[in-house]
């Protein structure tokens, strides 16, 4: 779901619980909403607490089977008139970020963080929830862009590279063949059965993502300090 243009009238939440995975939603006078949509069985809420717990403007809840994650930054922080971009086309290009995040990479929630981070919503003290937003660009890239955070900010960020990049269409492929025969064949069955959550328990079994522990979080002073060139 990507709406451009006015207030069409509807209530995109209600749209989302029903109809979509992903939605955006922004217009010209300030409004840039990313909403997303995830099984249970695929993400956990604690897994993402950390990165929103701190912000009213992030909703979440669950309807049905379903997480629904709504992040509205400038519903509290009104910004000016944003530049206006008639032609879309930014759903499609953070599709990816949805299918990251069930596979386990979360920088999409670490982008919405540093969002809080820029309007000094969180105090000097607080501490980075993965270690690092790199490697940057694509669908991360145009996220950032989507929610306008400054761009020395997220260079500051990407510094550290907690997470391998998002898995080639080679790799998927040579995960697959690895999974036993007999395994194949019941996922087969339950996804053609229609049983919710297991194209979620196929992507996590073959496009595992693993934090790199071994890089030190930083605090959100130190981020700032970085951006600003201390």
């Amino acid at each position: 779901m990507e709406y451009t243009y006015g207030d069409f009238g509807g209530n995109p939440r209600k749209l989302m619980e029903k109809y979509f995975d992903i939605g955006l939603y922004y217009a010209s006078w300030g409004t840039s909403q990313l909403l997303l949509r995830f099984p249970k069985q695929a993400i956990q809420l604690r897994e993402i607490d950390p990165f929103l717990k701190e912000f009213d403007w992030v909703t979440i809840w669950e309807h049905g089977d379903n997480i629904i994650v709504d992040i509205d930054p400038y519903r509290e922080h009104f910004n000016s008139f944003r530049y206006w971009d008639e032609d879309g086309g930014q759903l499609d290009a953070m599709v990816p970020l949805r299918t990251a995040a069930i596979a386990g990479d979360l920088r999409v929630f670490y982008l919405v963080w540093l969002k809080g981070v820029e309007f000094m919503s969180l105090t000097d003290e607080h501490v980075e929830p993965i270690p690092g937003l790199g490697p940057f660009g694509g669908a991360l890239e145009e996220c950032a862009q989507f929610f306008e955070i400054d761009e020395y900010l997220v260079h500051a960020a990407a510094l550290l590279q907690p997470y391998e990049d998002f898995p080639s269409d080679e790799f998927i492929s040579s995960k697959i063949a690895e999974i036993p025969e007999a395994r194949k064949n019941i996922l087969l069955a339950r996804l053609i059965k229609g049983e919710k959550g297991v194209a979620a328990e196929l992507r996590k079994a073959i496009a595992p993502k693993k934090i790199n522990q071994s890089l030190r979080r930083r605090t959100a002073g130190e981020l700032r300090a970085i951006a600003s060139g201390e």
